[in-house]
């Protein structure tokens, strides 16, 4: 490098300038150049972070999946940090999932057109719709991760917009014609199945008072869709990052 550029080249490591991605496998190696930088996950709402909290494009996945029609109303009832629920709110406004972020890789490449990428942020942008008419909520029996929620919504622009309470899986209500996307406490990351696995046993009681509800549930395969009694109609395998899951959906009948 010295030779060819007449300096020794200074590197961030918390923000690099070019990042380069390699791989080594079966004695074949690659290099490429990262365009994203930092993981594309991250879209920069989180204000106040959970313990627990899903990646927020497994938490789009989950929605897409659950084929969640905007005009319904959409409940979380273990929403933790919001996140599926800010994620579905961005997926009916057509918010894109890049809105907050400030700097992607390729935007040190010596070829990267500035006024194009500004012109195609802003085309995103203009395709931004209201979020009038949509009934989104979540509960959580903790109030100290409602306020988080609360706190991530508001950085998302859905403050107004996702109603959130401090709410036992118990007392849950739904609206008629409900859809219910949720991760519950499976207890591989917190606590243990003994904790958690009792509790979403209230789920499918309280939810077959609520005839005509989709439910789309992540959770881990050990012993879930046993202790949850209902026959799913569909099941998508996915990874909570290093945990094997399961995305049942359910339909509730009279």
């Amino acid at each position: 490098m010295v030779d060819r550029i007449g300096r020794r080249p200074w590197v961030d490591t918390e923000s690099a300038d070019l990042y380069v991605t390699c791989y080594l496998e079966n004695r074949r190696f690659s290099i490429g150049l990262d365009g994203a930088g930092a993981p594309l996950h991250m879209r920069g709402y989180r204000s106040a972070p959970h313990e627990s909290s899903l990646r927020e494009h497994l938490a789009a996945a989950m929605v897409l999946q659950s084929r969640w029609d905007p005009a319904k109303p959409l409940h979380d009832p273990f929403c933790g940090s919001a996140t599926i629920l800010t994620e579905a709110a961005m997926i009916a406004t057509r918010t894109p999932a890049s809105r907050w972020r400030k700097r992607f890789g390729c935007m040190s490449w010596p070829d990267f057109n500035r006024a194009r990428f500004d012109a195609l942020r802003q085309e995103a942008l203009a395709a931004i719709v209201p979020a009038k008419g949509l009934r989104i909520s979540g509960g959580d029996c903790s109030a100290k991760w409602i306020e988080s929620a609360r706190a991530n919504v508001t950085t998302a622009g859905f403050g107004d917009v996702i109603r959130l309470e401090v709410c036992d899986v118990a007392d849950m209500t739904l609206e008629p014609d409900s859809w219910v996307v949720t991760n519950p406490p499976y207890g591989v990351r917190i606590g243990d199945e003994r904790t958690h696995l009792p509790h979403v046993a209230f789920v499918p009681d309280r939810l077959q008072a609520f005839p005509g509800t989709q439910v789309a549930v992540l959770a881990a395969e050990e012993g879930f869709e046993r202790i949850f009694r209902l026959r799913p109609f569909k099941r998508n395998r996915m990874n909570n990052g290093p945990i094997r899951c399961v995305l049942a959906q359910y339909q509730i009948h009279e």
